[in-house]
């Protein structure tokens, strides 16, 4: 009820996060995975297929710099996805891809995620910007962003995306800044209706917007074409693995 009528709040720094940058790092990427790579300051959702073109793992794309990217896939398969991606890496190198930094920053970043119409609201309330009023407005923050900005006294690296159908950000912060940042949003967020909500509520609704989730609507057994994700990959970039 929060998230469809005020705003809610879940903790999601079980996420699995992976840095990968260097100068090999954008042909790398765009061979590993299915969809478009997003340019500087954006974000896609895309596929990691095996050679039989199943799908392997799922990721949202953060593009940080030229050459520089922020992964971020399922918290349940940390150990799954940071194997895969090292050895795909290591197997691009030997063929001359170009050298590739990737570190596993996973422990190192909490995230909350907050959906709902008055998710904007709130966060204008403790943004340190110039001008509050509109550094979080569609002009300046469109859906598929993401932004540095400071909430509160928190560096946050805010990427605008939910899960819920809804409006909402992903907020991932320094993990040693948690439960300041945390305990900010929920004083700010009182007057608005801030409420927390857990993962069979997020399922519930993800499978309301027809959102499909690595592990169960899409695994190993069945092709992205298949689990009706032909929108993410595109087959006239060039070749990219399981095309």
């Amino acid at each position: 009820k929060a998230v469809r009528n005020t705003v809610g709040i879940i903790d999601a720094a079980a996420f699995t996060k992976h840095l990968v940058r260097g100068p090999g790092a954008t042909a790398f990427l765009d061979h590993f995975t299915c969809n478009k790579l997003p340019n500087v300051g954006r974000i896609n959702l895309t596929y990691a297929l095996t050679d039989h073109g199943t799908t392997r793992t799922e990721y949202t794309i953060v593009r940080l710099k030229e050459n520089e990217y922020y992964l971020i896939s399922a918290g349940a398969w940390t150990a799954y996805d940071s194997d895969f991606l090292l050895k795909s890496a290591e197997d691009w190198m030997a063929q001359g891809g170009g050298h590739i930094d990737i570190h596993d920053v996973t422990t190192q970043w909490g995230v909350y995620a907050m959906a709902g119409p008055n998710c904007r609201a709130l966060l204008k309330e403790i943004v340190k910007d110039a001008d509050p009023d509109t550094v979080l407005s569609n002009k300046r923050f469109p859906w598929l962003s993401y932004r540095d900005i400071e909430l509160g006294m928190c560096p946050v690296r805010a990427v605008r995306v939910a899960y819920t159908g809804e409006l909402g950000w992903e907020l991932h912060h320094p993990i040693d800044r948690q439960i300041e940042l945390y305990l900010a949003l929920m004083e700010a967020g009182e007057s608005v209706g801030i409420a927390d909500f857990g993962m069979r509520a997020m399922d519930s609704m993800r499978l309301e917007k027809g959102y499909q989730i690595w592990g169960r609507e899409l695994t190993t057994e069945y092709s992205a074409l298949a689990s009706g994700m032909g929108y993410f990959i595109k087959t006239e970039k060039g070749d990219f693995e399981g095309h």
